[in-house]
């Protein structure tokens, strides 16, 4: 309702015409239903968190001048995690390498990752714990380079210090974070789906969620965008386009 009544004050304010006002009252109720941001996820580009994430694991795993069997396995693991196919499997790899050949632009790719995250603000911390399970594969603290670099992307990304803080004492004594922040819904559950269903499950659950909210009913415009976050996050973690 709020992007409706100001798109039509300002259709009248700019036009001084009724059309203007109907005209500004169609754009602010594209707004109240989500469509310009569903407009722009849609055309996010593919990749838009594969690529700047496996770049920088490829950066953090040189930091110390080596790449070790240690920092490789904790890759795979993330591949296995995401549930990666052979193609993008190889797609990793070279953005992978990209990294820790020193071809990839980090403050480009914390970047984008940092606007990856706008829809879930718990991708950051998940970022944060595997590229801290990284530095810390060898058993070692992490070098200085490598310690540099989780700081400024914990800074670009709204992580506290103390979360960073937290995760690094965490990973050093061998933990594992827990699956979802606190108070961060679990996606899955969101969307009624099972943990690792495919892509059509997911995204037909996604379908039919959000056409049972709509943003101009009260109470149900959190719930929308409660939906549309999970899908984000599910494709995120999945590695789906």
């Amino acid at each position: 309702m709020i992007g409706k009544f100001a798109g039509a004050m300002l259709g009248l304010a700019l036009t001084r015409h009724w059309l203007g006002l109907v005209v500004g009252a169609l754009i602010g109720h594209a707004w109240d239903a989500g469509w310009f941001r569903r407009l722009v996820r849609s055309k996010r580009p593919p990749g838009a968190m594969f690529v700047p994430l496996f770049e920088l694991c490829g950066v953090v795993a040189r930091a110390d001048g080596r790449v070790s069997q240690a920092e490789v396995a904790v890759v795979e693991a993330l591949m296995a995690r995401m549930d990666l196919d052979q193609v993008q499997r190889n797609r990793a790899v070279i953005h992978f390498d990209r990294g820790r050949h020193g071809e990839a632009d980090v403050e480009s790719a914390i970047d984008a990752l940092r606007d990856f995250a706008a829809t879930d603000p718990a991708l950051p911390l998940v970022w944060i714990d595997q590229l801290a399970a990284i530095a810390l594969a060898d058993g070692v603290e992490p070098v200085p380079p490598a310690r540099a670099l989780l700081a400024a992307a914990a800074r670009r990304w709204s992580v506290e210090d103390a979360d960073l803080a937290t995760i690094l004492a965490r990973r050093a004594r061998g933990e594992l974070p827990p699956s979802r922040p606190r108070g961060v819904p679990d996606p899955w559950a969101v969307l009624g789906v099972p943990r690792g269903a495919d892509e059509d499950t997911c995204r037909a659950a996604w379908r039919r969620a959000i056409a049972r909210y709509h943003p101009d009913r009260a109470g149900e415009a959190v719930r929308a965008a409660e939906v549309n976050a999970a899908w984000d996050a599910i494709r995120a973690e999945r590695g789906w386009p």
